[in-house]
């Protein structure tokens, strides 16, 4: 199983860069891949939000 995500980014913005998340695995790991997906997919934050997080 192959997944992906890709965002081309906006120019020169250092807010909106270029990214590319992917994620592979065999078909016996398919169901902990999904959940490893969705829970990447959920939490997605920018740079600026999660290093306001934790300080």
């Amino acid at each position: 199983m192959i997944a992906s995500w890709n965002y081309h980014g906006a120019g020169n913005d250092p807010e909106k860069p270029m990214m590319e998340i992917k994620l592979t695995c065999p078909e016996s790991a398919k169901e902990d891949a999904l959940r490893m997906w969705d829970a990447i997919m959920k939490n997605f934050s920018t740079v600026r939000e999660y290093y306001g997080r934790r300080s």
